[in-house]
């Protein structure tokens, strides 16, 4: 049974519910409610890959901005990515100039990121730092970075590891993961001592973390579910794992992040000038307590594919107050349709009704709508930019019968799933894309023009398949929150995905297509831009 928990910001409202799927409304000042279940436009530093803020600002209602907190370690010695940030008033806004939608800042790239491996750092996460190599992120340091960003919400530091990892590993991401969280908790309640009270090794008292007034003033009613005093010794025996194992290495060196061991990219070389998140000064200033205290904060929920695991680590943080949600991270990290399945719907089972739930790396439409099938509200996705760098132009049924019959000119079902623009068969295509389709590159522009761009590596053909793709991932939400309003949701899911079947893209995105997706992003050549297509895992 799901725990209750309204300590934190209350920013979610459920508004209909269709079996387990629902949508809801997420309120966040200075923002129209954001009706859910929502996608979150993926950036890359602070930009979507292939579009400008305007036209991200363009797209059909209802949706997000997500920006990853790795992204500004800082890339030069003597001044950081945060420091940058905080001379420009407004934080990422002021400095970046997104577009005005809701700003949700995460600690993962759902595109590109590194997992933290094999290494024993209780005290925190290692991450690519670029020229820097990999450096330690601690919970005062993510704080630090958090503060500057100044987002809508964001989610703690999670030990978060792909769906690779062993058992003995997942089980030790959850302890310490609950440790971070309770850090970057007590970093919004007393900022002279929030890291070094957070971090520091437990003897025989349990943490401030847990037993501080700020941390009881609003008990779970799931008791039952994950008690104070289990909570407590999970904390403890993490923290006294951190006094007592030895410190390994940071690693470095180009490696691999699909083993869920080693790391990918980074020499190290000339980092040991200002080494960040190692020799971080631990105080936190008053300015930057108010910040952090002004932004919702979502628990990260982890455990690798193991649903046991999952469902301790959703115990741990529905029974922690001072929350506003959740997320679920480490998914679409190489687990079959139905490990995917076990790993949301365990989760999801002990989160309260009344808060929001993210999923991060839960990307290709079919994934979408099982986890939308279990309760999940967000979803941090970067499908629509992986279809891009492909050269796929996105296609799938948006819709049920019942909809085309009501007239809906985007409704329609198209003959295909995917549109592969790179193919010469479309050379003298003069047709949109898609037929019906009311994006500005179907407004405005055939096939044979984008399949030419193409060919000549045009980094345009870039720029006008994600405003199409993009458009089309917004109505697919669109229209999947309509059909839980009617009650016909199932029916819904049933027809999109058997558009799905030959949509050229695989179910789950493989951890070599997310590698080679991130190879497009950091040297665009289009000419090279291609998915592998798989039925399977």
């Amino acid at each position: 049974m799901a725990a209750l928990n309204n300590s934190g910001a209350n920013i979610f409202r459920v508004l209909k519910t269709d079996a387990a799927a629902r949508t809801g409304s997420l309120r966040l000042p200075g923002h129209a409610p954001l009706i859910t279940p929502a996608v979150l436009v993926y950036t890359r530093k602070g930009n979507a890959p292939n579009m400008s803020p305007d036209l991200v600002e363009q797209l059909p209602k209802g949706g997000a901005v997500v920006l990853d907190a790795f992204h500004y370690i800082g890339y030069h010695i003597g001044e950081t990515h945060t420091e940058m940030l905080n001379k420009h008033n407004g934080g990422a806004r002021g400095f970046l100039s997104p577009p005005s939608l809701p700003l949700i800042v995460t600690a993962r790239d759902s595109l590109d990121y590194d997992y933290p491996g094999t290494s024993n750092r209780d005290a925190g996460t290692i991450v690519n730092a670029g020229k820097h190599g990999h450096v330690l992120m601690t919970p005062s340091r993510f704080n630090e970075i958090i503060a500057a960003l100044r987002p809508d919400v964001y989610t703690a530091l999670a030990d978060d590891v792909p769906s690779t990892a062993e058992r003995k590993r997942c089980a030790a991401s959850v302890k310490r993961t609950e440790v971070w969280l309770q850090a970057c908790l007590v970093a919004r309640q007393a900022p002279s001592a929030a890291a070094t009270s957070a971090m520091a090794p437990s003897s025989s008292t349990a943490t401030p973390a847990i037993d501080s007034p700020q941390a009881t003033t609003a008990p779970s009613s799931n008791a039952a579910a994950a008690p104070s005093d289990v909570r407590a010794a999970e904390v403890s025996a993490a923290q006294a794992a951190t006094a007592g194992a030895p410190e390994e290495p940071v690693p470095r060196g180009p490696q691999s992040p699909r083993d869920g061991g080693p790391h990918k990219g980074g020499s190290g070389k000339g980092s040991r000038g200002k080494q960040l998140g190692e020799a971080e000064d631990p105080e936190l200033t008053a300015s930057l307590q108010d910040t952090l205290n002004r932004v919702p904060i979502l628990a990260p929920i982890v455990g690798g594919r193991f649903p046991e695991e999952r469902q301790r680590s959703a115990q741990l943080a529905a029974a922690t107050p001072g929350l506003s949600g959740f997320a679920l991270t480490g998914l679409g990290t190489g687990e079959t349709e139905q490990q995917l399945s076990d790993m949301v719907h365990a989760a999801v089972a002990e989160l309260p009704h009344d808060m929001p739930r993210l999923a991060q790396g839960v990307s290709s439409p079919a994934a979408v709508l099982a986890a939308v099938a279990a309760g999940v509200d967000l979803f941090d996705t970067g499908f629509a930019t992986v279809s891009t760098a492909a050269g796929v132009a996105l296609t799938f049924s948006v819709s049920d019968p019942a909809q085309e019959a009501n007239g809906d000119a985007e409704a329609r079902s198209p003959s295909a799933a995917s549109v592969d623009l790179k193919d010469t068969r479309y050379r003298l295509d003069a047709g949109p894309i898609l037929e019906g389709c009311l994006c500005a590159t179907c407004q405005r522009h055939s096939r044979a023009y984008i399949h030419h761009l193409i060919n000549v590596k045009e980094l345009l053909s870039l720029t006008l398949l994600d405003i199409h793709n993009h458009h089309h991932l917004f109505k697919f939400f669109e229209h999947i929150r309509l059909a839980i309003d009617e009650g016909r949701f199932e029916a819904f899911a049933a027809q999109v995905k058997d558009s799905l079947r030959n949509i050229g893209l695989p179910d789950s995105p493989l951890p070599q297509v997310v590698a080679d997706a991130a190879d497009n992003f950091q040297e665009p050549d289009i000419s090279m831009s291609s998915l592998t297509v798989s039925s399977g895992p």
